[in-house]
């Protein structure tokens, strides 16, 4: 947080909020765990073909996370777990262990069941484009990052 010196001030307004915010230990773990550098990036380009096809009659989550696919989400999501040890993150957590935290209070579940059940039950409808903000900012400003830092880290 931005300046350390108000993180207990910034906490305390955030709080009354009543949102369950995570407060990161600094901003390549914040920008690390956002949950759109995994799931928007490979969801939209496996996405594409059926958005094309159905003019956006379209719902990714629900849609696309096969076997085959998850496999890449996972694939992707070590390489950023790497990528995080050694910026020297406190915290990492899988991107499914991420989405539970966000999504679900208190819940017990294996984390990859509760991405399935929001997949299955919660996700928004969409991309109804094939360059939606899932593509166009979510490349830009996650994918590219993620690789940077990749790069600069010989990871």
């Amino acid at each position: 947080m931005y300046p350390s010196d108000k993180k207990e001030e910034a906490k305390s307004v955030l709080e009354q909020l009543d949102i369950p915010f995570r407060f990161t230990h600094n901003v390549i773990e914040a920008a690390l765990h956002n949950p759109n550098l995994i799931v928007h990036t490979i969801g939209a380009i496996f996405s594409i073909p059926r958005i094309e096809y159905s003019h956006g009659d379209y719902w990714m989550y629900k849609e696309v996370f096969t076997p085959h696919v998850w496999n890449v989400c996972e694939a992707l999501d070590k390489e950023k777990m790497e990528v995080m040890k050694a910026t020297g993150v406190l915290k990492t957590q899988s991107y499914v262990e991420a989405c539970q935290e966000r999504n679900f209070v208190n819940d017990e579940r294996n984390p990859l069941d509760s991405f399935f059940d929001y997949a299955k039950n919660s996700s928004p409808f969409g991309p109804t484009v094939p360059d939606s903000r899932y593509i166009t900012e979510d490349v830009s400003q996650g994918l590219v990052l993620l690789e940077s830092l990749g790069k600069t880290l010989n990871i």
